[in-house]
């Protein structure tokens, strides 16, 4: 790496070994804009003794600096902590803030005045470039909109993983405090370079809201997760072993469907019960209780596991009998396209798309790579994908398709984006890459 490299400062809350799937995308665009030629120094969040963080990747090509905060144990609703360890004060605290400020402030939000302080400490000393923010917490956004008061020469690019003030889980905040959080969006992106999002339906939404530019980043697979070696997975004893990896949104997702429909197949006597096993595995698997109970699915039919670590459940996904694939149906969900998805995709499994649209971008990436099934609420079509998988009817993916969503060729884009716009725009970039 020359001194003539374009330097980039990366603001993220998540990152590794925080065993999250918000971290692998933060982590992708550091390590392969490091590949590209790029300068890069991520700041992050320290990580506390509560949590898991067994997402171990190699960072040789770049620098990590993590911000210790000293309130970084007050965690009520940080999906990233222990969920079994919430006391029920913070949860109640928890649904409060839900139902009054939405996602205004976040617990995770605390980071923002010392990452500031590392932030400008970093400006300093290194002259970056090109700084990078993503959201969430909108913290990250917040520290480069005052970084850029004070350094207002760097290009920035804000990168939305969500939505924010038009967040399709409907937890933003309530009047008045709504008008507060569209003031200061419009604030961020009209100060910001470059929008950055996940999918088409959110990067239409940003253009029409804020007619900035927006580049369309999916979230995608890492090369390595793709199945090379097919002994490399879990083998289960059950021939119909099903499962679904990663957090469960409770009052967002309806798995009541997915159940029902193993119980007619039951009933029919199409599965029987000695073949059958549907496995959860995350940090509130346990929240699938009440839907199993609802299906008459008691016994050991289902097993609610706690969460894994990324590479085991690579290897439970991998040796599946079918991946389940929950997501929110509703017309404002449309544009969710979230990591998960590409992780299944690339598992060699067929996914059952619960809660899945046609026109959502979920359901057009299935349609494209021809990985899954499409199958929304419908109790009738779920019992239909199944019918297919057991009679081996299932569509041969193309993976000429899916190799485009490798993380390598998706932060390609942006580093080529990145190598256009700095040309001229900085001291470092007229001789680099």
């Amino acid at each position: 790496m020359t001194a003539n490299n374009p330097k980039v400062l990366l603001v993220t809350y998540f990152f590794p070994p925080l065993n999250n799937v918000a971290s692998l995308r933060t982590y992708s665009f550091a390590h392969y804009l490091a590949k590209a030629g790029f300068e890069v120094t991520v700041l992050t969040a320290s990580k506390g003794a509560d949590r898991d963080v067994s997402l171990q990747l190699p960072h040789d090509n770049f620098r990590v600096v993590e911000c210790d905060y000293r309130l970084s144990r007050f965690r009520a609703g940080d999906p990233g902590a222990n969920v079994a360890r919430r006391s029920p004060v913070a949860g109640l605290f928890r649904r409060l803030r839900l139902w009054w400020l939405g996602n205004l402030i976040t617990p995770w939000d605390l980071w923002f005045q010392p990452g500031l302080a590392d932030a400008r400490q970093l400006m300093r000393d290194n002259q970056y470039d090109c700084v990078i923010s993503s959201h969430g917490p909108i913290s990250c956004h917040l520290i480069v909109l005052r970084l850029k008061k004070k350094f207002p020469s760097f290009f920035w690019v804000a990168d939305y993983r969500d939505l924010w003030s038009h967040q399709h889980f409907g937890t933003v905040a309530k009047f008045p405090f709504s008008f507060l959080q569209r003031a200061i969006e419009r604030r961020i992106n009209k100060s910001a370079d470059l929008l950055v999002t996940v999918s088409p339906p959110w990067r239409d939404k940003l253009i029409e809201c804020y007619a900035k530019e927006c580049l369309l980043v999916e979230n995608g697979y890492l090369p390595e997760d793709a199945i090379t070696d097919v002994g490399d997975r879990t083998v289960f004893t059950k021939t119909y072993t099903f499962v679904y990896t990663g957090v469960f949104y409770e009052g967002k997702y309806d798995p009541l469907p997915f159940f029902e429909a193993l119980r007619e197949l039951l009933d029919t006597g199409e599965i029987k019960a000695e073949q059958l096993e549907v496995r959860v595995y995350g940090p509130n698997s346990h929240l699938l209780q009440g839907s199993v109970k609802g299906a008459r699915l008691q016994g050991d039919f289902v097993k609610l596991m706690p969460q894994v670590s990324r590479d085991e459940a690579l290897r439970i996904q991998r040796g599946a009998f079918a991946l389940i694939f929950f997501a929110q149906d509703k017309p404002e969900a449309q544009g969710v396209l979230t990591g998960k998805i590409y992780e299944y995709m690339v598992a060699g499994r067929p996914i059952i798309g619960c809660g899945v649209r046609q026109e959502s971008a979920i359901g057009q990436l299935l349609i494209k790579t021809k990985t899954g099934f499409i199958c929304g609420s419908d109790k009738r079509q779920i019992v239909e994908a199944i019918r297919a998988i057991i009679a081996a009817k299932i569509p041969t993916p193309d993976m000429e398709m899916v190799r485009q969503y490798c993380r390598d060729v998706l932060v390609g884009k942006l580093a080529n984006l990145l190598k256009e716009k700095l040309t001229g725009h900085c001291s470092n970039c007229d001789k680099a890459v």
